[in-house]
């Protein structure tokens, strides 16, 4: 973090350095790499959403 000038960010701070980091890269990319970036992010959160679920049911109810 030192060569982007954030070696004194807090951590809050970088929460946000990543992603922001990954949007402005795509940003070079036109508009078009950002919605696709978001959506794709969006798509991938709600699949690991899914999965942690069926995974966190009791064995009882996969059963049946």
């Amino acid at each position: 973090m030192g060569n982007l000038s954030l070696a004194s960010s807090t951590f809050a701070d970088t929460d946000y350095l990543i992603p922001g980091i990954l949007l402005g890269n795509l940003g070079s990319l036109g508009e078009a790499a950002i919605v696709t970036g978001i959506l794709g992010f969006l798509l991938l959160v709600l699949l690991a959403n899914a999965v942690m679920k069926k995974e966190a049911q009791p064995q009882e109810a996969r059963q049946s």
